[in-house]
């Protein structure tokens, strides 16, 4: 098969004079860009335009990552053709990107740039050519928070539950070897999290001045909302431009004749294109009437998430929340409480990674919404069960995370989970981990898939971690009880002391023994052998239940076991 590379198209559209550079990204549908890049070079016939073409559709498996890495170096490529040619560097270089196509632009120039995860320059890569000549980058209709999953104002129904079907069956096309472009894009992805994340770190960093960024949105646009817009939001530079009777596809639509609309939208465009930064004047970001830059609170000094694990509504995240705000209104910290929820998650769910990664896609988001929110609070973290998974998950698979203290209770990760690497990367502060003496939930349910090596699930909150960092920062006794033992109220206050003060304040006297329980161990230990009792019972009933249902109610004894089998399902779905 002969060689395709990523990007196609490459060639420079080349102008008459040749002394700005405009690059050009699609979304997902590459077709609106077309009526762009004929838009640029009638109204700029001196400028050059580079306007690659990439697999951007459901099935494509093209890598956002490596799309953002070719195109700087194309760009880079450009640069220097130029500067050997004519002796001099572009004088400006615009970006211009589309959807998706701003999220690969917006991480091109910060890998060109090298800017690391925690948004300050790296000391081990020298910044490419071209990013000196940069002078702003122009997101048109940007997915700047992702492909997001909930339904907007202006989203039609059926519109609105086709893009769940969609989202949906991704992980049934991931298997099938597709999608992974779209999958890259949604909302809480790596891609996407990690990106949003490094721009609000370089915001605030003294050590970086980012390129300008304008982004204009439509006021129909049912892809992107004002409120998506958060973490760009945070630099001073951000401009903002609200065009009326537009949405997401026709913001590129400049030949609409429809009361002069096409007109108005390049003038749009164009005012963002050539308008000196200085005096470009920026709208608004507003939704009911009050404005998105009033969420941004650079005083708030700690945010501190609290989030529920497996069959848990949530209510005592709430309880522990009060405890962090007294504490911190006692030692003079100003301080935010996330108990936010994930929604009721059975233990089926919970057993399955697909399930567990899309509430690790949740939490994401809302870790880079607070980051961008409150862009000079510290953040930390308290967890149970499905809650340490979250933020385990997040540290391994996200570069760009970091937390300060950490308190988990009854955690469901591997007794090998690689704390002290974390804190070694000044990834993590300090981390506590509290045990039950009589947790049958992790020791058999997540056990077992520590015992197979098929899982990142683990016993932690049965067996404890191996690490030297938890067992530090741990007591060395036992909650007395099962799952919810170290979540008991009587553990609050001291949760929330290690997490304000990074102390381990006692618990409540007769919280805490000094072994487990010797029947929980044992079944622990054999965790394969209560699976395997439990399938022979589920079997047995099925048995029982198709012989009783066949000759009376069903004629077949498949159609017996269907329904059986659909029972099962439904009684699961509850546990």
């Amino acid at each position: 098969m002969p060689f395709q590379p990523l990007l196609r198209r490459t060639a420079l559209n080349r102008g008459t004079e040749s002394r700005v550079l405009v690059v050009l990204a699609h979304g997902v549908k590459r077709k609106e860009m077309a009526q762009c890049e004929a838009a640029v070079r009638a109204g700029f016939p001196e400028v050059d335009i580079l306007a690659p073409v990439y697999p951007s559709g459901l099935f494509s498996n093209a890598s956002p990552t490596e799309l953002a890495r070719h195109f700087s170096e194309r760009i880079e490529m450009a640069y220097e053709d130029h500067l050997r040619e004519t002796g001099q560097p572009y004088e400006r270089i615009l970006l211009l990107g589309h959807g998706a196509g701003g999220l690969i632009l917006r991480k091109a120039y910060l890998d060109a740039a090298g800017i690391g995860p925690d948004g300050v320059p790296r000391v081990d890569f020298h910044p490419m050519a071209w990013v000196q000549s940069l002078d702003r980058l122009i997101l048109l209709a940007s997915l700047n928070r992702g492909i997001i999953t909930s339904r907007s104002e202006n989203s039609a129904l059926p519109a609105y539950l086709l893009k769940r079907l969609g989202l949906a069956l991704l992980p049934i096309l991931n298997l099938l070897g597709f999608a992974y472009f779209v999958s890259e894009l949604r909302q809480g992805s790596r891609f996407v999290s990690n990106l949003r994340i490094r721009w609000v770190r370089a915001s605030q960093s003294e050590l970086i001045q980012l390129a300008p960024a304008i982004q204009l949105l439509g006021a129909c646009d049912t892809a992107v909302r004002a409120r998506d817009n958060l973490d760009v939001i945070v630099d001073a530079k951000f401009k903002f431009l609200r065009l009326i009777e537009t949405d997401h596809a026709s913001i590129l639509d400049f030949r609409e004749p429809a009361e002069g609309l096409g007109d108005y939208r390049w003038r749009k465009l164009k005012y963002a294109m050539t308008e000196p930064i200085e005096s470009l004047q920026s709208d608004d970001i507003a939704e009911d009437d009050i404005s998105i830059v009033n969420q941004v609170d650079p005083k708030t000094e700690r945010v501190v998430f609290i989030m529920h694990g497996i069959r848990d509504i949530g209510y005592w995240p709430n309880l522990i929340a009060d405890e962090v705000e007294e504490i911190a209104r006692g030692v003079g910290r100003t301080v935010k409480t996330i108990t936010a929820s994930y929604g009721y998650f059975n233990l089926v769910k919970f057993l399955l990674f697909v399930d567990r990664q899309k509430n690790v896609r949740w939490f994401m988001d809302q870790y880079t919404q607070a980051i961008a929110r409150y862009p000079n609070a510290e953040i930390d973290y308290i967890g149970h069960s499905n809650g340490t998974y979250l933020l385990g998950s997040a540290l391994q698979r996200y570069t760009s995370v970091k937390v300060s203290r950490v308190a988990l209770a009854g955690s469901v990760l591997r007794t090998n989970y690689p704390w002290d690497q974390k804190i070694g990367q000044g990834r993590v502060e300090a981390i506590r981990s509290d045990t039950a003496s009589a947790d049958f939930i992790v020791g058999i349910f997540p056990g077992l898939y520590e015992t197979l090596g098929i899982s990142d699930l683990g016993s932690a909150g049965h067996n404890g971690f191996t690490d030297n960092a938890p067992r530090r920062s741990s007591f060395n006794r036992y909650f007395k009880g099962g799952h919810m033992a170290a979540i008991d109220r009587g553990n609050h206050r001291s949760l929330a002391t290690f997490i304000m003060k990074g102390e381990n304040l006692d618990p409540d006297p007769g919280l805490l023994v000094d072994e487990q329980n010797n029947l929980v161990v044992l079944l622990s230990k054999f965790n394969f052998l209560v699976w395997l009792a439990l399938l022979i019972i589920v079997i047995a009933l099925g048995f029982v239940a198709v012989a009783l249902l066949s000759p009376a109610l069903i004629s077949s004894p498949w159609v017996a076991w269907i329904l059986y089998g659909l029972a099962v399902l439904v009684v699961m779905g509850t546990v």
